[in-house]
């Protein structure tokens, strides 16, 4: 915190927190390291990916509805729409979907939620 908000030199903050130099270095390279993880994580995709994968589905099979769908995953046909697909009543589309959710679409589907990706 020292070195990364307020700008001291490890020197300094191994001094003023009485650590050894290499400690100092050590603990600012994991905080380093946790921040740029933090940044990776992805806990939500564009839903043009699960629109895609909802249109695949329903050219493949001419017999599957949108409602079946929503059925597989105990939701109404709104939700499900609304959802992975992006419509909303109000007219504004949704954009994102969580990795959660796109992964249960996946597996209801018949398919593994790694071959969406980001999930």
């Amino acid at each position: 915190m020292l070195v990364n908000q307020h700008g001291e030199t490890i020197e300094r903050a191994a001094r003023i927190m009485g650590l050894s130099l290499d400690r100092a270095h050590a603990l600012v390279e994991e905080a380093n390291h946790r921040r740029e993880r933090g940044s990776l994580k992805c806990d939500s995709i564009p839903v043009a990916l699960t629109r895609a994968v909802v249109e695949q589905a329903l050219a493949r099979d001419p017999n599957l509805t949108i409602a079946d769908m929503a059925r597989w995953l105990d939701m109404t046909q709104a939700d499900f729409e609304r959802a992975f697909i992006g419509k909303n009543g109000t007219g504004r589309t949704k954009s994102r979907v969580n990795v959660s959710n796109a992964s249960r679409l996946m597996i209801a589907l018949g398919r593994a939620p790694n071959e969406l990706p980001g999930c």
